[in-house]
């Protein structure tokens, strides 16, 4: 009887093997064997990293920036500095594999070498705003090499995997293992090479939320977006550095729709901060109409 583990080997190979179904193989094998660390791995692979912000290095990508104007006519975007245009362009892959390799199957059929990814409506308005050339619509395009680039990495890691298990002498018969094989996976401590520990995953996810928390609330960070964009008129700033504070606005604004990204708030924040600290403290100093709203401000932008 042929072994599971050299059969999902020999799947990791073969390309015709969708990636999808190389993950319930390797599920079935985990489950079996009882390694929970690397089954929060496959699920979330399977499942898509649904509500965590956490996701692997190898599913965030960077994208080129086009602006629509109002004759439908496409132009890159440019940024202020390049912090701004690599957080205005980074894209993180939350959706399932099984989503994914739709997509590429999509493009490959249309011949697409791209796809785009729309902003949110709050963002586009933002971005529309802070625009110099009148541009009506945003969008990131999205190499189709980046798609397969997921797949890929998903795909070694399944294959290195299961040689881990072949080295440490699990094969299995069919479908089954035998109880010294099961003593055997339960007393080794299996990681991914992107990760750590593949049994942190969840738990980073979880730990990251609290430390966003001490940083900023989501309901903080909504509040700061709201408040700074109706009242960024009063700090009188020059159109350039206006510009620059609301792409700033438009990053922090895409991060309310889950939980936020520390990296990306505390990185756009500070951003923003260096952008408005000194027209903040002049308006301070020189009796601003509203100061409960910018001594706010002034404090949760410094602190990020």
């Amino acid at each position: 009887m042929s072994s599971i583990v050299l059969e999902l080997q020999r799947d990791s190979l073969n390309p015709a093997v969708a990636v999808s179904d190389l993950l319930r193989k390797a599920l079935l094998i985990a489950t079996k064997l009882d390694i929970p660390d690397f089954k929060i791995w496959i699920e979330n692979e399977l499942g898509g990293y649904r509500g965590s912000s956490s996701v692997p290095p190898y599913r965030i990508s960077s994208g080129q920036v086009m602006g629509m104007d109002e004759w439908g006519r496409e132009i890159p975007v440019l940024f202020g500095t390049s912090e701004e245009s690599e957080t205005a362009a980074r894209v993180r892959f939350s959706d399932s594999v099984a989503e994914i390799e739709a997509l590429l199957q999509r493009a490959i059929r249309d011949k697409k070498g791209s796809f785009s990814v729309d902003y949110s409506p709050e963002q586009q308005a933002i971005l529309r705003s802070a625009s110099q050339h009148g541009l009506v619509k945003h969008t990131r395009y999205i190499r189709v090499e980046d798609l397969k680039g997921v797949l890929d990495a998903v795909r070694t890691e399944i294959l290195k995997w299961s040689l881990k298990l072949e080295k440490d002498g699990i094969l299995g018969e069919g479908m089954t293992f035998s109880t010294e094989e099961q003593r055997k996976a339960s007393a080794v401590h299996y990681t991914t090479h992107f990760h750590g520990s593949v049994g942190n995953v969840a738990q980073n996810a979880e730990h990251f939320s609290q430390t966003a928390s001490i940083g900023i609330q989501p309901k903080d960070l909504a509040r700061l977006v709201t408040e700074l964009s109706t009242h960024i008129d009063e700090l009188n700033l020059d159109s350039r550095q206006k510009q620059r504070a609301e792409a700033q606005l438009a990053i922090l604004s895409a991060e309310l729709g889950g939980e936020p990204d520390q990296e990306i708030v505390k990185q756009a924040g500070r951003a923003l901060w260096n952008i408005t600290q000194g027209a903040i403290g002049s308006l301070l100093a020189t009796a601003a109409v509203q100061p409960g709203v910018w001594h706010w401000l002034q404090n949760v932008l410094s602190n990020l």
